[in-house]
């Protein structure tokens, strides 16, 4: 615990930084797999399912990822500048995991809650994702500044690639759309931002969030209830932006590795191939025994109950909204002494009279 507090002279990123930043990254990534168990998981079980995954699954893949002598870094050669497997893929992989094991919703919310906040959040989100990023650079310096320009393109064609989709499918883009698609082209970009110029990081926000909007249009026909869609945004996103290495990779880029489309060859395609092979297999499989075996012995899954009153409401007692009912019909029985002329009109006012129930209704009969 004493090299935490110990400069080690690395240029100011010590054990503490990154500490820190591997804490930020377990905690970001274990909460997209929630996405596979929102509105019928104990609490308890997400704690102990949490535990578990992050000490099984996050761990051994972030360290086969970011460490030098790691599985996919070190022998593999993959290319990852800062979490497309270990962070995108693999949240991805496993919420799918956990949905199918805890089965659907008893009332599965089609429609998005609140469209506002969800804009609202992804500005935010886009805001934090320049952090994200930009905290693998480890250093203020020309690489931070190409992968936070790079971020920031990706993130903008992104929105544009969903909503494309959405016009030439449905006929009309979205708000809600727009920012599923900001979060696709910032996925995207993750793994490649340090390898391709602002040509390569648009199209590969594009194609990114494209590809996201494309395998969302097949939702209806899914019986996977998986509320965030975090593997169609997360997962397939963080795929293809992975393989957009491959194709966009500029050799004048920070990472000096060439594309298909800009001189170079296929000389990191298998890498990159097998690094998706080996997060998804890994994450999808394990976490779906850590789920299936904590189900049968403690249990996930919500009582009924609780699932019919909300988990907001049975397991915190509080809702996200508090909406009084004023009553029409109350009148004040007391006046503040020295109370104003209005005041006093008012309170001495009748009560604005209320359509009896029983004579409503069969006027409404009637119109019907």
């Amino acid at each position: 615990m004493d090299a935490v507090l110990t400069d080690d002279g690395n240029g100011g990123i010590g054990t503490a930084y990154m500490a820190i930043w591997l804490i930020m990254f377990a905690g970001i990534t274990i909460a997209i797999v929630a996405s596979g168990g929102a509105g019928r998981m104990k609490l308890g079980g997400w704690l102990l399912f949490a535990a578990v995954w992050i000490t099984v699954v996050y761990l051994p893949v972030a360290h086969w990822v970011f460490a030098a002598d790691g599985l996919l870094l070190g022998k593999v050669g993959i290319i990852d500048f800062a979490g497309g497997t270990a962070v995108h893929m693999n949240s991805g992989a496993a919420a799918l995991a956990l949905a199918l094991v805890l089965g659907a919703r008893k009332n599965r919310a089609e429609r998005p809650h609140n469209v506002p906040q969800a804009i609202l959040g992804a500005g935010l989100l886009f805001v934090g994702w320049l952090g994200f990023n930009g905290s693998c650079a480890l250093a203020a310096g020309h690489l931070v500044q190409v992968v936070l320009l790079n971020t920031i393109l990706a993130g903008c064609a992104g929105m544009l690639g969903f909503m494309v989709v959405e016009k030439l499918r449905h006929g009309h883009p979205t708000a809600l759309g727009a920012a599923t698609g900001v979060v696709g082209g910032l996925v995207a970009i993750t793994p490649a931002a340090h390898t391709m110029g602002p040509l390569g990081a648009l199209a590969t926000g594009f194609i990114g969030a494209g590809v996201a909007a494309f395998a969302m249009g097949f939702k209806s026909r899914m019986k996977i209830d998986e509320s965030l869609d975090a593997f169609m945004v997360h997962g397939l996103a963080g795929i293809t932006g992975t393989l957009c290495i491959v194709f966009f990779a500029n050799p004048a880029a920070p990472a000096g590795i060439g594309g298909l489309l800009t001189g170079g060859g296929l000389e990191h395609a298998l890498a990159e191939v097998t690094g998706i092979v080996v997060t998804l297999g890994y994450s999808f499989g394990v976490t779906f025994v850590i789920a299936w075996v904590l189900n049968r012995t403690v249990g996930l899954r919500a009582p009924e109950q609780d699932e019919d009153l909300g988990l907001d409401a049975a397991v915190h007692a509080e809702t996200a909204y508090e909406i009084s009912l004023i009553q029409l019909d109350r009148t004040p029985t007391t006046v503040p002494a020295g109370a104003s002329a209005p005041v006093l009109a008012q309170a001495q006012a009748p009560a604005p009279s209320v359509p009896d129930a029983e004579a409503v209704a069969p006027q409404e009969s009637a119109r019907s």
